[in-house]
């Protein structure tokens, strides 16, 4: 059986229109009862606003990237990814409803986390930043060693996902500006809150 996971990435890469990727093996002398298999970021999915209703950004879904002859790399098309498959192999997963995921989204993000270390380090990807679980959604999904879908059982989970959204996200309102406004002349920000300015900007 495979349990598989797909991380939506905070960030994204761009991969070339090649049909000979290396899938990694990864291995954890600690967990010997998993295989574990990480695939290249192949993958694209729109990200989910936060004004989505929860039900949109539970259900995101990843899809084949479009290649475009805008930008090539050796002659080869580029296109826009921005989602990790990391794939659990074992001969059976706990899926019992009320059990946690098998295997936990803590060991999918730390081997994705892992793998992205390296591309970041021979790929010089300075955007590759490092997981959250409790952050970038994922989605786990069982599967048949064939890829196909598991038949539906009572009392067992065939997915599970997870969305984390920003808590106290600032809103501009028309009374945040009408400060701005009546304080332009009267009241600097503080200087911590300015960046990059200068005293010929305006």
């Amino acid at each position: 059986m495979i349990a598989r996971y797909h991380i939506l990435l905070p960030f994204d890469l761009f991969i070339t229109d090649h049909d000979e990727w290396t899938t990694v093996e990864a291995t954890a002398s600690n967990l010997p009862q998993y295989r574990m298999k990480v695939y290249p970021p192949t993958l694209y999915s729109e990200r989910p606003k936060p004004t989505d209703s929860v039900l949109t950004r539970l259900n995101w879904t990843a899809r084949a990237p479009t290649f475009s002859e805008n930008v090539l790399v050796g002659d080869r098309q580029m296109a826009q990814v921005n989602v990790l498959t990391v794939d659990f192999l074992k001969d059976d997963f706990d899926r019992s409803i009320d059990a946690a995921p098998d295997p936990s989204p803590e060991l999918a993000f730390a081997i994705a986390n892992e793998f992205l270390l390296r591309i970041r380090v021979y790929s010089r990807a300075f955007q590759i930043k490092p997981l959250w679980v409790n952050r970038d959604p994922w989605r786990l999904k069982y599967l048949a060693d064939d890829l196909t879908e598991l038949e539906s059982e009572d009392g067992k989970r065939r997915e599970k996902g997870a969305y984390s959204g920003n808590v106290g996200v600032a809103a501009i309102t028309p009374e945040i500006l009408q400060l701005v406004s009546s304080n332009w002349n009267g009241h600097e920000p503080y200087v911590w809150a300015i960046t990059n300015l200068t005293d010929h900007c305006f």
